[in-house]
């Protein structure tokens, strides 16, 4: 994550220097006594607008440069991990045995599926890629939800009427959790090279929404930079670890 961190605190550069040059036109245009106050907004506002349109770019070629090497990275990962053809009729027939053989029987014993995949060989990894994400949304409810718990509840509007009515629906389960266990059991059957390759990728897609949303919010210069670098930082934590238990974790 050092190429990350080299380009949030690139970021933080632009921004602070971009600023520093605002401050200095306003500091200029207070001492300008000539000014009247109204002549004195209107150029600050003018350089605000010009300095923001000449940093811009700065800002979206960071952006640009994170989505290529993950692009990159996802490539030497996708060459390091297993592969599945949706047009085999082998390769269908075979992971799909592998989930129910391997995998499947001990999801139904409440174990997760990262403990299920502990020794797995790729066409059960390749199965629960394929089936583990439905079988998730059908099986298990919201996140440690059970009950009333497990669901959420809306307003939905009525025409003609003030308010509304109270509906229920089942809670989403997030399953993203699949690909990091998936990501893990293939870093473990991969090579030293293609393990740090395949850890890589999970990791940088799950900062680069983070990452994407920080830099926008220096760029813009509006909205809560302290939140979105708590986000990002976050995101970067929880995407080094990878190791956040998946729905139905158990202690195995």
């Amino acid at each position: 994550m050092n190429t990350i961190k080299d380009l949030q605190k690139k970021a933080r550069e632009l921004k602070q220097d971009r600023q520093s040059k605002l401050n200095e036109i306003v500091a200029k245009a207070n001492a300008d006594a000539m000014m009247t106050p109204s002549e004195r907004a209107e150029y600050i506002a003018h350089w605000r607008q010009a300095l923001a349109k000449q940093y811009a770019p700065k800002f979206a070629a960071i952006k640009e440069e994170v989505a290529s090497i993950a692009s990159a990275t996802r490539r030497e990962a996708d060459r390091a991990r297993p592969q599945f053809d949706p047009n085999s009729p082998t390769d269908l027939v075979r992971t799909e045995q592998a989930w129910r053989n391997v995998v499947l029987p001990q999801l139904e014993k409440g174990r997760s599926l990262k403990a299920a995949l502990r020794n797995a060989g790729a066409d059960a990894v390749l199965g629960a890629e394929r089936f583990a994400p439905a079988w998730m949304q059908a099986n298990l409810p919201g996140p440690n939800a059970s009950g009333l718990a497990g669901m959420q509840v809306e307003v939905q509007k009525v025409p003609g009427r003030n308010g509304g009515k109270l509906v229920s629906a089942d809670k989403e389960v997030d399953t993203s959790g699949v690909a990091r266990a998936v990501a893990g059991r293939f870093a473990e059957l991969a090579d030293a090279q293609g393990a740090a390759a395949i850890a890589s990728a999970i990791t940088l897609d799950s900062v680069l929404p983070a990452f994407d949303r920080y830099i926008d919010d220096l760029d813009s210069g509006t909205g809560g930079g302290l939140d979105t670098a708590i986000g990002l930082h976050m995101a970067m934590s929880q995407g080094a670890d990878g190791d956040e238990p998946d729905a139905g974790e158990d202690a195995a």
